[in-house]
């Protein structure tokens, strides 16, 4: 557990200094420029919403894969098995019931192995999503900040679409 989370530690940093050299550092921003304007700025200019629902629903997709393939999807499925079947016994039984506290306890236990498995994926993506998220924010407001389906900006819009995005796909691929 202390590994993982010390190497997510250290990720997150290389983000932030990442994230605070991108003005400061014009290489930086002109890597990453560089390799999205001709790509993803190229749906963007197609169609503005369109473009960015399908970058959405494909960087979900990708994001779900990596998901998939880099935790212990069967360690997962246990887990929450076995809280679905303890949270059914617990209400059976009375609030104060010693056998119900005891469950209790045992579910406050499986958190941290539920933890340890689901940080995994972030190591691998948190780095490319904050510098998309970058590239998002130049790109957005150099377009003048626009709505999408008349209602939300950009971020907003991000995130009710990887919301439903990622119930998709993680239906689809039986991710846990």
């Amino acid at each position: 557990m202390k590994k993982v989370f010390l190497v997510l530690i250290g990720v997150m940093l290389f983000g932030l200094l990442f994230n605070s050299l991108w003005d400061k550092t014009p290489i930086v921003k002109a890597v990453v420029h560089g390799a999205l304007d001709p790509t993803l700025g190229a749906l963007l200019n197609f169609n503005i919403t369109w473009g960015y629902v399908f970058i959405v629903g494909v960087l979900m997709f990708l994001l779900t894969l990596i998901q998939k393939y880099t935790t212990d999807q069967e360690a997962l499925k246990k887990i929450r098995d076995d809280q679905k079947k303890m949270q059914e016994e617990i209400k059976k039984l009375a609030p104060n019931d010693p056998k119900a506290v005891e469950m209790h306890k045992q579910q406050l236990l499986d958190i941290p192995k539920n933890f340890e498995l689901a940080l995994k994926p972030i190591i691998y993506t948190a780095l490319p999503i904050i510098l998309l998220f970058r590239w998002f924010a130049d790109t957005f407001k150099v377009l003048n900040d626009p709505k999408f389906f008349g209602l939300m900006g950009w971020f907003g819009t991000y995130f009710v679409l990887s919301i439903i995005f990622s119930m998709i796909f993680r239906k689809l691929l039986k991710v846990y």
